[in-house]
């Protein structure tokens, strides 16, 4: 695979996405943390707005989940673009990618993989 294009709106979609493209990599099991976080960030804080603030409430009283899914039925939160921060992106960098780069204005990233050899890059 050299170029792919996904769409996913829900947690249950971005971790089934994260299992699927990390079975492209040479080390699935190192990769699919990193993809599943990226991806859990992308509808969290791109498509529904989620600040990090707005995101400790919840998740305190176990009830991110339930929050996630409220603002999925909010129209309005379906725009945003990906707030570049916190401990899932940065965990997700050490762990299971080479090197990790937004692009543009955020919604974008780069992640590299070192093969044997040679270097792969997924957008």
């Amino acid at each position: 695979m050299v170029k792919s294009c996904f769409r996913f709106l829900t947690l249950y979609e971005a971790r089934t996405l994260a299992t699927y493209i990390a079975n492209c990599f040479p080390e699935p099991e190192r990769t699919i943390y990193g993809l599943h976080e990226l991806l859990i960030n992308a509808v969290e804080h791109g498509n529904l707005g989620i600040t990090c603030p707005e995101k400790t409430k919840p998740i305190f009283n176990n009830g991110w989940k339930e929050e996630v899914q409220r603002r999925l039925g909010l129209a309005e939160n379906l725009t945003n673009l990906i707030d570049p921060h916190g401990r899932g992106i940065a965990t997700s960098r050490m762990m299971s990618f080479h090197d990790l780069q937004y692009l543009a204005s955020g919604n974008e990233v780069r992640r590299t993989v070192h093969l044997i050899g040679r270097e792969c890059q997924a957008l």
